[in-house]
């Protein structure tokens, strides 16, 4: 009986051994997984990286564009604000040459007035000259007349 024991313990450790070697086995082969896991979550981060580093050169590049053309923006307001103070300076010389076209006019309308107004007492002397004409053909007739007399 106390053989039969130990060839039941015996049996019992052969069977735990060959368990044990098993989980051994298992955990050897998990083990080769792991690495094997690591080994392909290195190259696939390494590859991350890679396009990680490759989207920030474009980001880099399309942010050098978009100062290139800020700038280019900021010249050609520049030259937008230029164009308008010199439009600017038309605009004041051309009302300037309007106010002197204006008093030009003024004085062309006080002008003409006073034009008229020679008009109406040329009108007049030519009138009284006239008056005086007829006058002296009068007093011609009568001092022919008195010749005449004489």
């Amino acid at each position: 009986m106390f053989t039969e024991k130990i060839r039941q313990a015996f049996r019992q450790l052969r069977e735990c051994n060959e368990q044990l070697q098993t989980v051994q086995q298992q955990q050897k082969e998990l083990m080769d997984t792991l690495l094997l896991m690591q080994d392909a979550n290195a190259a696939a981060f390494s590859e991350l990286k890679e396009r990680i580093i490759h989207a920030e050169n474009k980001i880099d590049g399309i942010t050098d564009r978009a100062v290139s053309i800020e700038n280019k923006i900021d010249g050609i307001t520049d030259r937008a604000v230029s164009i308008e103070n010199k439009i600017d300076g038309v605009t004041n010389r051309a009302v300037s040459i309007e106010n002197k076209i204006d008093g030009v006019t003024n004085r062309a309308i006080s002008i003409e007035g006073r034009t008229d107004e020679l008009i109406v007492r040329a009108k007049s002397i030519e009138g009284k000259e006239n008056d005086i004409a007829e006058k002296w053909k009068k007093t011609g007739n009568v001092r022919i007349k008195l010749k005449g007399l004489n």
